[in-house]
């Protein structure tokens, strides 16, 4: 049986002693982060990951995932109440705005927590660990009436995130990015499935060359211009002139 001790007390001792959290108080969410806080949350973390997220790694690697013939997948045993526990403790929300319905704490707090529940349990982890992404997208760049309709019921969990992929890819000797993207999630489970966007070694050095020279990010992103040609998500080309940027 798979084992895990979450390390509170180093951590108590690093935010507490050696970073002294208690000084930032003139930051934002750091007037709430008492050490009483501090200590009950890590505490409470440290049983969740423990006592419930720890065992179902031997139920996912025994069982897995099941997908059945109408695209639905059932988790492993176990992973479904799991998941509600983590709904009803707000682990999804502690440093998200309390205007969407956050808990409005550091991000030092919610990135301790984020080690705890990767550390215990990876697979299950990664099932909020990508509504996080999500949401800070949507805080970012997200328009006012998309940040109303999805930010509350993603920062409490019950809608989540998912991996959407853009692959894309240069050659040699050519300043064009190729990109294939998919708008319609119809592949074969495994398949696609990639979470990182691949550029090769040539852009990557070109890139490197124009922010050294001053370019703006933002003109560099604006190049990069991929459209779908189609509602069946055929593969599209957009172009990147590097030369001569200005």
């Amino acid at each position: 049986m798979p084992s895990y001790k979450a390390p509170v007390e180093d951590y108590l001792f690093l935010l507490n002693d050696v970073f002294q959290v208690g000084g930032y108080v003139d930051l934002p969410g750091y007037s709430d982060l008492s050490p009483q806080i501090l200590e009950a949350t890590l505490t409470e973390a440290a049983k969740l990951c423990e006592h419930v997220l720890t065992p179902l790694n031997r139920v996912g690697d025994v069982e897995g995932c099941t997908r059945h013939d109408d695209g639905s997948v059932t988790t492993p045993k176990g992973f479904k109440e799991a998941y509600q526990q983590f709904c009803d403790g707000g682990w999804g929300s502690i440093s998200f705005p309390s205007e969407f319905g956050g808990q409005g704490l550091p991000a030092v707090l919610s990135g301790v927590v984020t080690e705890f529940l990767a550390g215990s349990n990876l697979a299950f982890w990664m099932y909020p660990g990508l509504t996080q992404g999500a949401v800070a997208a949507l805080l970012d760049h997200g328009s006012p009436e998309q940040k109303a309709t999805y930010l509350p019921n993603m920062i409490a969990s019950k809608w989540t995130g998912c991996s959407c992929t853009l692959i894309v890819k240069s050659y040699p000797g050519r300043p064009v990015l190729l990109g294939y993207y998919k708008g319609k999630h119809d592949h074969e489970i495994h398949t696609d499935n990639l979470k990182f966007v691949h550029i090769s070694q040539e852009v990557r050095t070109e890139v490197r060359g124009l922010l050294e020279m001053g370019v703006e990010r933002s003109k560099i992103v604006r190049n990069i211009k991929l459209s779908l040609t189609s509602a069946n998500s055929l593969p599209v080309a957009g172009s990147v002139e590097f030369q001569n940027q200005k």
